[in-house]
């Protein structure tokens, strides 16, 4: 009961904060928020790493409307060095990431389960008395 009651009230305090944001204009709706998350002069080069060198050259064609000016070798240089502390950042957090990720799907299948006995007990209150 604490642990159903507890993730109720983490939920609901999370909403609220979430709420609370989006009131205080503290996400950006707009199509420009999407450049907050890229490097002066990084928009334009991909970074699939999945892609074949056929799909790579199509990500990089110009998008009507954008300057395509070469950066200089000092710019690519920047972008190189803040792409390694990118990766390396990456790796330092995906053990952390994977912890947490598989800790949320114990504590679903465990909800999942306390919720399917909770029901199956109040439609048959006789189950697992023996």
């Amino acid at each position: 009961m604490t642990l159903l009651l507890s993730s109720f009230i983490l939920s609901v305090s999370g909403l609220l904060v979430f709420i609370w944001s989006l009131r205080h204009r503290l996400f950006n709706a707009t199509a420009a928020a999407a450049n907050v998350i890229f490097s002066p002069g990084e928009i334009g080069h991909g970074e699939e790493p999945a892609a074949s060198p056929q799909q790579r050259a199509g990500l990089a064609l110009p998008v009507a409307g954008q300057d395509r000016r070469a950066p200089s070798d000092a710019e690519r240089a920047a972008m190189q060095q803040e792409l390694a502390e990118r990766v390396e950042a990456d790796r330092s957090s995906a053990f952390v990431t994977f912890v947490f990720l598989s800790c949320s799907v114990v504590w679903l299948l465990v909800a999942t389960a306390a919720g399917l006995t909770s029901s199956i007990k109040l439609h048959e209150p006789d189950w697992l008395v023996q």
